[in-house]
């Protein structure tokens, strides 16, 4: 054979190859042919739920909205929920803090309970059984007191604690406003309807 003669044979070859392979990797014995990818309709995005938060936490936020100054030396307010217990505390200054909780009971009469064996009643609030206790640590003369001040009360299924502590003798949002506020925000958001 002349080069001529080798040069078409190889030419043949080749397009015979591609021509019963294709460019590609030849078919193994045990492939296939997979049909062609079908089209597919416009898929809209998984919308993700809206959790809304529990109107017990709308409510702390509310009044610590009001009670805890944004940019106060003691740092922002926190709040942390546990179960059916929702806490907020903010330190206003070094020795001079305020906190809250508001706990949900399955019904009126564990509140009830709770707050029975928690607090004697001493007082009313809104027509709502209600507790309200202060005392003072350091009564030496020329010392400021370690004042602590708690306001507790229980409406429906739910009771409402709010303490503070100060030995700064700075004026301060009392436990009785911050109830006040924890007390119209409940009813603004529907929480309770009164005692």
């Amino acid at each position: 054979m002349n080069y001529p003669q080798l040069w078409q044979l190889a030419i043949g070859l080749t397009l015979a190859t591609f021509l019963l392979f294709g460019c590609g990797s030849p078919p193994s014995a045990t492939s296939t042919p997979q049909p062609p990818p079908a089209k597919s309709a416009a898929v809209s995005p998984i919308e993700e739920p809206t959790v809304e938060p529990d109107l017990e936490m709308l409510v702390i936020q509310q009044m610590a909205s009001e009670v805890c100054p944004v940019n106060n030396p003691g740092g922002e307010p926190t709040f942390a929920v546990s179960g059916t217990v929702y806490n907020f505390s903010c330190s206003v200054a070094a020795g001079h803090g305020i906190g809250a909780r508001i706990t949900r009971f399955p019904g009126q009469t564990e509140a009830q309970v709770a707050f029975k064996q928690n607090h004697d009643l001493s007082q009313e609030f809104h027509g709502c059984p209600a507790f309200e206790e202060q005392f003072d640590e350091r009564t030496e003369p020329n010392q400021l007191p370690m004042r602590h001040s708690t306001h507790s009360w229980q409406v429906d299924r739910w009771l409402v604690e709010v303490s503070a502590f100060d030995d700064t003798g700075l004026a301060m949002v009392g436990v009785l406003a911050v109830s006040e506020k924890i007390y119209q925000a409940a009813i603004a958001y529907g929480l309770i309807a009164g005692c």
